[in-house]
């Protein structure tokens, strides 16, 4: 799909778990291209995550939706589309989220023009090291290099489609920590570059 400029400030929301360096990067994106991009909200599923704070700091809202083992997955994430359906979202931006979206959530936002898009950033070259510790499983195989990987988010975990992805070297000296930093740093630029990129039309989704 193309952008329609005059749907412009695309409106989004971001979920997020923890830190949310990733997070707050799209954010200031947003405050530099008001024109283009508006963060509706930032919901979380953990009560300490860092990412409320930084969000508070930005003045954008926030939504903490603590999950309950209690009324389960599908209860939990009816919670969230409320709130993103009555913020109008079309942009779902995932920022280290650690919850897998069953169908219920995936059916609601299912990457077509009409309901709108789920977007995640993966710590590893797709289709290479899926899983939430892509970062320790690429360092444990010894690779040459591994990336970081923007995609659409679908029902198998982090096979949805490849909307931008960048290499970093592993050298034979590293460190875990070197290698971790190293993909950090591009972690710092891509997501809102790909963002950039789909905004102009360069990426299609």
């Amino acid at each position: 799909m193309s952008i329609n400029v005059n749907n412009f400030p695309v409106k989004c929301a971001i979920l997020a778990s923890g830190s949310g360096t990733n997070a707050e990067n799209l954010m200031k994106y947003a405050l530099d291209n008001p024109h283009k991009l508006k963060i509706e909200c930032v919901v979380s599923d953990k009560e300490n995550a860092f990412v409320l704070e930084r969000a508070k700091k930005l003045h954008v809202p926030t939504f903490l939706i603590p999950y309950d083992k209690q009324i389960g997955r599908v209860a939990h994430e009816e919670k969230i589309l409320k709130v993103l359906k009555n913020h109008n979202v079309y942009f779902v931006l995932l920022a280290g989220y650690m919850r897998i979206l069953t169908p219920t959530f995936l059916s609601a936002y299912n990457n077509s023009k009409d309901n709108g898009y789920i977007i995640n950033i993966h710590p590893s070259y797709l289709p290479d090291f899926k899983g939430a510790h892509a970062f320790e499983d690429a360092f444990k195989a010894n690779v040459s290099y591994s990336g970081i990987t923007v995609h659409l988010v679908c029902e198998a975990i982090d096979s949805g489609k490849i909307l931008l992805q960048e290499k970093f070297e592993r050298k034979a000296s590293d460190s875990f920590e070197d290698f971790y930093n190293r993909g950090r740093a591009i972690e710092e630029t891509i997501y809102k570059k790909a963002i950039d990129k789909i905004l102009n039309n360069e990426i299609i989704l």
